[in-house]
């Protein structure tokens, strides 16, 4: 029979939003002083409590998850999570999906927020740095900056990006 294609959908977020959403589900201060964290993280320096999740997978490449060994994107659709009720409406134009179908948000997804607080409010000078060299394949490559997303796309392009999961290695196009 008609076997129908499947699409394989991911989202990314700014890294240094990430970082900053990482740190608070891990505790917060009551966890480790963010500047000790981002250090730590940056610097590939092993945290006194054994973390499972998340730090590993993002110790070398943040979104390493959607690359196969040979390197290339699985992911035939990105959205940036800054955009990502756009991104899904457009979608669901792109497929001819009717109002009653509709993605329906119950909120405005943004950046991070705690207490009023906004991620780049948590960064130095030189945390902000190191964030930038640390993770720099992801902010290039998938247009972030520290102050957000480089252009306003509601869609990232993940074949620009080769990134190998089992030797670390990765580069743009």
């Amino acid at each position: 029979g008609h076997k129908a294609k499947g699409y394989i959908m991911a989202i990314v977020r700014n890294p240094y939003d990430i970082v900053v959403r990482m740190w608070l589900f891990l505790g917060g201060v009551e966890f480790m002083d963010f500047h000790d964290f981002v250090y730590s993280l940056c610097n590939n320096i092993e945290f006194k409590e054994k973390i499972i999740f998340p730090i590993p997978l993002i110790r070398e490449f943040m979104f390493g998850q959607f690359f196969d060994r040979h390197g290339k994107c699985k992911a035939d659709i990105i959205l940036h999570h800054e955009n990502i009720n756009d991104g899904l409406n457009a979608l669901l134009d792109i497929y001819g999906v009717s109002e009653i179908g509709r993605w329906k948000p119950r909120g405005i997804f943004t950046s991070s927020v705690e207490n009023g607080k906004k991620y780049e409010e948590y960064y130095t000078p030189e945390l902000q740095k190191m964030i930038e060299k640390k993770y720099a394949l992801e902010l290039e490559g998938f247009g972030y900056t520290f102050e957000g997303l480089v252009d306003n796309n509601l869609f990232a392009d993940g074949s620009k990006i080769k990134y190998n999961p089992i030797t670390c290695e990765g580069k743009i196009f």
